[in-house]
């Protein structure tokens, strides 16, 4: 008679290693894998994950994908203006320097 408790299912949407991707224990990725089942069986219902523990609740069939998020954007915008600012740190404080010199020679 085995008497352990048996293992709750968990399932993550995480980075692993430098990359998206899905952590799980056995049993969660086996609920996922029956989950993806019945998406596509029925593609107009969104499928619960039954996972005692995770990030993952819900699936649904979306074909065709949704279009990209306006984020993309966003972020191009903000790394162009910390690219800006990164470059214009060398002149501003040479510049700075040279009014200091100035200032300290007259």
């Amino acid at each position: 008679m085995n008497t352990t408790k048996p293992e709750s299912s968990w399932l993550e949407a995480d980075e692993w290693e430098g990359d998206n991707g899905l952590l799980g224990n056995r049993r969660g990725l086996e609920i996922l894998r029956e989950a993806i089942d019945q998406a596509l069986m029925k593609p107009d219902d969104v499928v619960v994950i039954p996972v005692d523990d995770g990030s993952i609740r819900v699936l649904k069939l979306c074909d065709p994908p949704p279009p990209p998020a306006a984020t993309r954007f966003q972020d191009k915008l903000i790394l162009g203006i910390f690219i800006a600012i990164l470059i214009s740190i060398p002149p501003l404080a040479l510049f700075g320097l040279h009014q200091l010199i100035k200032l300290l020679s007259s």
